[in-house]
């Protein structure tokens, strides 16, 4: 058997080597091995197709390609999704710590300036009350001239006419009340008092209760220097003690009507003054 040696221009390397093998070894007379070379070459021509079958398609490469640019874009619009609502919400915070800051410092300076319209309303406060003190002062040393001292009190006789009530209101606005006679010693240096009348009030009425007189400190009548017969409430209408002038100041109280108009005569502790030292004008 002859094989031609002509090579066939779409046949590839691989099939000349068959043609060449064969023919050499039939020249030779080694027609036996003729096989033999024939499966060599085809097992090593099928190697290599077998090999060639293994390589990965372009096209294949192309969508595996695709895919994981595909997944990467996916993984990388959720990333910027997900940081843009970080910062937007980031955004929203600061724009509410930025408007409660700015709350925040408006309220401080109205406070500051409340504050300072407070210091300066303390500072003229303080100002009109240094002033009221002086004027206090000067009201007491002047009114101090008209009282008279006994003891640990001092008592201030009034000239004009009053009620009891009246009388009493009065001697309140003198920082006072109407007199309290607490013993005979009292008696006596309230009727070498000078006055206007012989007939001025005291403190003692029965006005909350008929029959119990107590003092205006609310204190029960223990000393009691009634005229005889005395209090008679004459009338049913005599609930306020009257002061009577007398020799050596007998006994000499009696029950009138509270509503007649007589003097009075106030009393209050005797005064530590702690005047307050004030510019003359």
């Amino acid at each position: 058997m002859y094989l031609s040696a002509v090579k066939d221009t779409d046949m590839d390397e691989d099939f000349d080597a068959v043609y060449i093998n064969t023919e050499t070894l039939q020249k030779n007379g080694h027609h036996d091995n003729i096989y033999e070379s024939l499966h060599l070459n085809a097992g090593v021509l099928n190697t290599g197709v077998k090999k060639e079958k293994k390589r990965t398609p372009p096209k294949r490469l192309f969508l595996a390609t695709l895919g994981l640019l595909y997944v990467l874009l996916i993984v990388g619009i959720i990333v910027i999704h997900t940081i843009e609502a970080f910062s937007s919400n980031f955004t929203a915070q600061r724009d509410g710590f930025l408007t409660s800051y700015q709350n925040l410092t408006q309220e401080r300076d109205r406070l500051l300036v409340q504050a300072g319209k407070l210091g300066e309303e303390k500072q003229s406060l303080a100002e009109k009350l240094e002033e009221l003190q002086c004027n206090y002062t000067r009201l007491l040393l002047k009114d101090s001239e008209k009282w008279q001292r006994h003891l640990s009190s001092e008592y201030y006789v009034a000239s004009g006419f009053k009620d009891w009530s009246e009388s009493r209101k009065d001697c309140k606005d003198r920082g006072a009340d109407l007199v309290i006679v607490n013993s005979w010693e009292e008696q006596v240096f309230l009727n070498s008092l000078k006055r206007d009348s012989e007939t001025f009030w005291i403190g003692l009425s029965d006005l909350d209760i008929e029959g119990q007189w107590r003092w205006v400190d609310n204190t029960a009548l223990s000393e009691k220097y009634w005229r005889k017969g005395e209090p008679n409430d004459i009338g049913k209408n005599e609930d306020c003690a009257v002061f009577n002038s007398s020799p050596l100041g007998l006994p000499s109280w009696n029950d009138q009507p509270c509503s007649i108009a007589i003097n009075w005569i106030c009393e209050r502790e005797l005064r530590r003054d702690t005047a307050v030292e004030c510019n003359s004008d």
